[in-house]
């Protein structure tokens, strides 16, 4: 066992979590190493002191706090979604409203572009110089 391998080990040494066998190689190490022997004995220092650590008591108005906290992101979470939505109608409006101007109002024919039979019969009566079917009942 050497040094670097031992060090890599002894936290869980300290806690007990090795199998059998590396508790004795490294056991044997930490009572031959003065090194590993003293960087043992800061870790367990270091585990000592911290478990008798008190954990720290949140102030009397923490969760009052927390709450507001947390209303004010819930808010601004609903104001985006809110906003989403109504950026998507906004959208869906106004692709309706282009596809309606332009099915109503469709492009003008090429030279050379075949007109179906309403385009032909509208042209026809706007014709000058051709009577209307209106001007023939007459």
């Amino acid at each position: 066992m050497n040094c670097s391998l031992a060090s890599s080990y002894m936290s869980a040494y300290l806690d007990q979590e090795l199998p059998g066998m590396h508790m004795i190689l490294i056991r044997k190490h930490i009572s031959r190493c003065p090194r590993c022997a003293q960087e043992f004995e800061e870790l367990r220092t270091v585990k000592l002191l911290s478990m008798n650590l008190s954990s720290p008591e949140p102030s009397p108005t923490f969760e009052r706090n927390l709450l507001v906290a947390l209303h004010a992101e819930k808010r601004v979470r609903a104001d985006r979604s809110r906003f989403r939505s109504l950026g998507l109608v906004a959208i869906a409006a106004a692709a309706s409203a282009g596809g309606f101007f332009f099915w109503r109002n469709p492009a003008p024919a090429k030279p050379g572009d075949q007109m179906d039979v309403q385009q032909t019969n509208s042209l026809e009566l706007a014709t000058p110089g051709k009577s209307s079917p209106s001007d023939q009942d007459h």
